[in-house]
């Protein structure tokens, strides 16, 4: 007996296939298990597939004196995906991004060199990951940023005051995974 592809037929293939691909993209192996580890607390060392994708290598002149790595104190909840913003009142501010099996985390860490410490502070409003985040004058701004893996971009900015995160306005457009920069 042959079958025709009737309208609703159709439409109901099309909704399975885009409900397959969204629920695809949020599982837990999204990485090939290398963070599988992320909600535990305390250090966690670089896994084994990292050392396949290490370039020690490199076409560039080689300096006349040699620079090193030292080892700081680490993050007090691992993460990836965040932001950095360039220098806030003397501190790194580290904002957002993957942590404790979610790709949304409001996390808002702020690390001093001269004490080698790190400070939880306010927290942003909505988490994100992908932040764009920049300085201007006394204010550190967070923009857009993605609520989901990748995809679902915020339009939202805030302004960081050094006490607590406020709303600037809507963006003109949704975005995330932007870069941003302060002149001046």
């Amino acid at each position: 007996m042959a079958r025709t592809l009737s309208r609703r037929s159709l439409i109901a293939a099309a909704a399975t296939l885009r409900a397959s691909h969204l629920l695809r993209a949020q599982h837990h192996g999204h990485h090939q298990g290398q963070f599988e580890r992320l909600n535990q607390p305390g250090r966690i060392d670089l896994p084994a597939l990292h050392a396949q994708h290490a370039v020690y290598d490199s076409p560039a002149p080689r300096a006349q004196q040699q620079g090193g790595w030292r080892v700081l104190a680490p993050l007090p909840i691992p993460r990836t995906e965040m932001a950095w913003a360039v220098a806030y009142r003397n501190r790194m501010h580290l904002v957002g991004g993957y942590a404790e099996q979610r790709v949304d985390r409001p996390y808002h860490h702020a690390y001093d060199p001269a004490s080698n410490q790190w400070q939880e502070l306010a927290q942003l409003p909505r988490g994100a990951n992908h932040v764009g985040v920049a300085t201007l004058g006394e204010r550190l701004y967070a923009f857009g940023g993605f609520i989901e893996q990748n995809r679902t971009p915020r339009d939202e900015a805030f302004g960081f005051d050094g006490e607590t995160w406020t709303r600037v306005r809507r963006l003109p457009e949704a975005c995330g995974a932007m870069a941003c920069i302060t002149l001046g």
